[in-house]
């Protein structure tokens, strides 16, 4: 294992090498974290993403923005959106969990930005002893 440390950064994993995917877990000195695959120093391949606020994102990168298949938790609307991004932002049809259960929404986004929005009614099961 290697260890870096630098005055914006910790780096710890894999040897860093040049245009190879390598794992490496880096931790910013402004509270933001990446563990995952990397390329060259960016994001690439599957990896976990958590901010200094309490968010995160889960999923594919590519040249350190999220692409494809991803998981993204907003702390402060409480909320996680599930489905596709691409370049880092929404798109395509996501599944937003909020803090209620039973509230639940698909919408539909374009570049990050909202097009349309289907409500989904969710039921729930009590689970029988």
């Amino acid at each position: 294992m290697n260890y870096i440390e630098t005055s914006t950064y910790i780096y710890y994993g894999e040897p860093k090498q040049k245009d190879t995917k390598y794992y490496g877990k880096i931790y910013y000195k402004n509270g933001i974290s990446y563990h995952g695959y990397l390329i060259n120093g960016l994001r690439n391949g599957y990896g976990e993403k958590y901010d200094s606020n309490g968010s995160y994102r889960k999923g594919y990168f590519k040249d350190g923005l999220l692409n494809g298949e991803g998981v993204s938790f907003n702390k402060e609307k409480k909320a996680y959106y599930i489905g596709n991004f691409t370049d880092g932002k929404l798109d395509g049809l996501i599944t937003c969990f909020y803090d209620d259960p039973k509230r639940v929404i698909k919408k539909n986004f374009k570049d990050g930005i909202q097009v349309k929005e289907v409500k989904v009614k969710v039921k729930l099961v009590k689970k029988k002893n």
